[in-house]
């Protein structure tokens, strides 16, 4: 039986306000309600609660929708159970959307926040598996925030997508569990983005396209992926993963000979690759005796040529066993710095340009360090402690400087 409370109807409930300040609150118990509020105005506010607890064989399918127009506006949409359908529209500046979902083992709900305007803040918490959840947002200064949890009934995972236009915006990922996948593409300047997951094959994914942006991954536990994609200058991109079978891989390319790109990369565990491309698009790099190629294969390896890019620094540091870190750098006056503890790692730093430095440590046994410079001043340090280890370093121009230490 379905309980009417406030203004609510047993299927479908209106509120329409065309004021300044208004209220409008829905509360209903069951399954299949839907929930309309729409509001014009300002400073209005919107709960809608739908309640009920979540059933093994079956769910809650209500469905509540939300928008308003104007500023300083809120919304509020909580609902608990299964199959549930969140929604939220917002046009105007510094608007609040929050959108609460799930109790207990509730799963396969829907999430979805669109906002334009400036200063607005928009919150999804979703619990338990198979969730997903979606935020849009266009202007200046929005801040977005995901959190998911799934357990372990049938472990989907959730999936988490925010999407920003605009400049000085940020975004915020949490995820908990298996199998979970979050997306986060960012397009103007100064914007951050970090992403948060802890469990077993997770992926992470955050594009950036524009000037001074920030984007930071952690990942706690094994077989998980974590891609940074970021265009134009002065950008910086940080991962960290903790656990086995993990891979990183940031792409960074500015356009022009001025501003500089920093990534940072801290792996800890067995098993794991990493890897940098800076400036070089990825291209299959000119191959010297064992050297090889260094191509990133998820970027592919089109025919192109080099173009100036400015001074860049990329950092690499793994601890365990059987890692490899590469690092691909085109341009001038960058830094490539590779620092691996364990037994049986590999490195292969490439760089093209001139006034290039490259240092690489190793400590352990049976680890191998490779470095292809190419151009004029350029300098390569290698120090590897241990035994069995193999050094190789490949320079082709004029003024270049080569370094390698080997103890036991």
């Amino acid at each position: 039986m379905k309980k009417v409370i406030l203004s609510v109807s047993a299927m479908l409930v209106s509120v329409l306000g065309f004021s300044q300040a208004n209220t409008s609150g829905v509360s209903s118990v069951g399954t299949g309600n839907n929930v309309v509020v729409t509001q014009t105005g300002s400073a209005n506010d919107s709960k809608v609660n739908q309640l009920g607890s979540n059933f093994v064989d079956g769910g809650h399918e209500n469905d509540a929708q939300v928008a308003q127009t104007g500023k300083k506006n809120k919304s509020d949409v909580k609902q608990a159970g299964d199959r549930n359908l969140g929604s939220v529209m917002q046009l105007g500046d510094k608007n609040k959307a929050k959108i609460d979902q799930g109790v207990g083992n509730a799963e396969d709900n829907i999430a979805s926040t669109s906002q334009t305007g400036d200063m607005n803040t928009s919150s999804q918490k979703q619990r338990f598996d198979n969730n997903m959840a979606t935020v849009t947002q266009t202007g200046d200064g929005n801040a977005a925030t995901q959190d998911q949890s799934s357990g372990p009934n049938q472990s989907a995972g959730n999936t988490a997508k925010a999407t920003q236009t605009g400049d000085d915006n940020t975004s915020w990922q949490k995820q908990v569990g298996n199998s979970n996948t979050a997306t986060v593409q960012q397009f103007g300047t100064n914007h951050d983005a970090v992403q948060d997951q802890m469990g077993l094959s997770n992926v992470a994914l955050s594009v950036q396209s524009g000037d001074s942006n920030t984007s930071s991954q952690i990942q706690l536990g094994e077989n998980n992926d974590a891609f940074i994609s970021q265009s134009n200058l002065n950008n910086f991109a940080a991962q960290l993963q903790v656990g086995d079978g993990n891979k990183a891989i940031i792409w960074q390319d500015q356009a022009g000979s001025l501003g500089s790109d920093q990534a940072l990369q801290a792996q800890d565990g067995n098993n794991n690759y990493a890897a940098v491309d800076q400036g070089t698009f990825g291209n299959d790099l000119p191959a010297a005796a064992d050297f090889g190629s260094i191509n990133i294969s998820a970027v592919g390896s089109v025919a192109v040529p080099f173009a100036p890019h400015g001074s860049n620094l990329a950092a690499q540091m793994q601890i365990g066993d059987d890692n490899k870190a590469y690092t691909s750098q085109g341009g001038q006056f960058n830094e490539s710095l590779s620092w691996q503890e364990g037994n049986g790692n590999d490195t292969k730093t490439y760089q093209y340009g001139k006034s290039n430095l490259a240092a690489t440590s190793q400590f352990g046994d049976g680890n191998f360090s490779r470095s292809l410079q190419i151009g004029n001043g350029n300098m390569s340090g290698t120090g590897q402690t241990g035994t069995g280890h193999i050094s190789a370093t490949f320079q082709n121009g004029t003024g270049n400087m080569a370094l390698v230490l080997q103890s036991n």
